[in-house]
């Protein structure tokens, strides 16, 4: 008997991907369903992923992702991703396959490579 699986992906121009591979089944939905639900505005981000709560979750695991990168300066990759997952962050299950939800493939979010745009304005003092 083969498992059905389903591969999502999300990335940010050429700046950022991250891919997730979901098993297609009542468990891993429920797992998914349950982490959405974790925090606030879940039906609208639900809703916004044109209901489809692989795509919902797998947003969610890449914005952490990148708060991860941020936070600690590290190069995620799979493998520490994987393992700060695994070690517990609050509102999610480990991702590494365990409960259907498997990171297949993360970059290391950069932000030197992102276009970034200057405002200079002049405060007057009255």
């Amino acid at each position: 008997m083969s498992l059905s699986k389903i591969e999502v992906s999300i990335d940010i121009g050429d700046h950022f991907e991250v891919v997730i591979v979901f098993l297609d089944n009542e468990e891993t939905k429920r797992i998914c369903n349950e982490i959405n639900k974790f925090w606030s505005n879940s039906h609208i981000r639900l809703s916004e992923a044109n209901d489809c709560i692989f795509k919902c979750v797998t947003k969610l695991i890449a914005k952490e992702i990148i708060r991860l990168q941020m936070q600690t300066s590290f190069n995620c990759g799979v493998h520490a991703a994987i393992k700060a997952f695994n070690d517990g962050i609050e509102g999610f299950y480990p991702i590494d396959g365990s409960y259907g939800i498997e990171l297949y493939y993360c970059d290391d979010f950069e932000i030197d490579y992102l276009e970034t745009y200057f405002k200079t304005s002049k405060i007057l003092n009255l």
